[in-house]
């Protein structure tokens, strides 16, 4: 791991950070993340430190020769920060590499083939997971929940959704997604004992669907309103019969009248 001040060596000047120090190395410490990637050869470069352009062009062509996919996630947000665009990774990789990025980005055309970012973001997990575990009250959320909602959203990536380069679901089926996480959600805080509502719900489908938020807000206007064609009936006092009637009421002047109507 590289932070801003280089490598997490244990041998750097002022050491690693309380925070992080299960992922130091006893190793010589290096500013020089391109020539770190040279020599140590990863497969996999996790980008989240927010510094726009941290994968350079060298940096990726480096990645092409240390793998054959070499897998390139450029997870910080927003779109400027992240560490490489999704048509820099394939250009720099002869379009081999397997890419994510945190922000939205729109297709990339390489060679004679078109790649469909993957968003590895937040947005796919959140949800389903704060749904499952309020609709059973679960009385804690362990670490173990969160890695059953990864693998379901992993088993929801389709074939279709590989072959064009996308190891996420699109994000236009997150709803589906989403419910589909707080079924397993249901399940597995029932299985750890975790649930405070009983009994449980036969059917975990349903029971999510019945529950889920509605953004549609119900009308209880009827659909057509036919005005009275002769008027309502209800006779409505004008302003000149208001001011009249408080003026007489409260022997003011128009002036006052006005005065009181200005600041109220």
């Amino acid at each position: 791991m590289f932070d801003v001040d280089g490598l997490l060596s244990t041998k750097r000047q002022g050491g690693v950070p309380s925070h992080a120090t299960k992922y130091g190395r006893d190793m010589e410490p290096t500013h020089d993340f391109e020539g770190f990637v040279k020599n140590m050869k990863p497969t996999c470069l996790i980008g989240v430190s927010t510094v726009g352009g941290a994968f350079t062009p060298a940096i990726l062509q480096q990645m092409a020769r240390n793998a054959e996919r070499p897998q390139i996630y450029a997870l910080s947000n927003p779109t400027s920060n992240a560490e490489c665009t999704p048509q820099q990774a394939y250009e720099n990789t002869e379009g081999r590499c397997i890419y994510a990025s945190g922000s939205p980005f729109p297709p990339v055309n390489y060679g004679k083939k078109q790649f469909v970012t993957g968003q590895g973001n937040n947005s796919y997990i959140f949800p389903g997971v704060a749904l499952g575990t309020l609709l059973c009250y679960s009385h804690h959320v362990p670490d173990t929940m969160f890695l059953t909602a990864a693998e379901t959203l992993a088993s929801n990536v389709s074939q279709e959704d590989l072959d064009v380069g996308r190891i996420y679901p699109p994000l236009n089926n997150i709803r589906d997604l989403s419910c589909k996480i707080a079924e397993v959600i249901i399940e597995r805080a029932y299985c750890l004992n975790l649930a405070g509502k009983y009994p449980k719900p036969k059917d975990l489908s349903q029971f999510v669907k019945d529950n889920v938020y509605d953004t549609k807000y119900s009308s209880y206007l009827p659909d057509i309103y036919k005005y009275p064609e002769d008027g309502s009936g209800i006779k409505v006092k004008t302003m000149r019969d208001m001011i009249a009637a408080f003026k007489a009421k409260n022997k003011s002047t128009i002036k006052q009248v006005r005065d009181y109507i200005d600041t109220t």
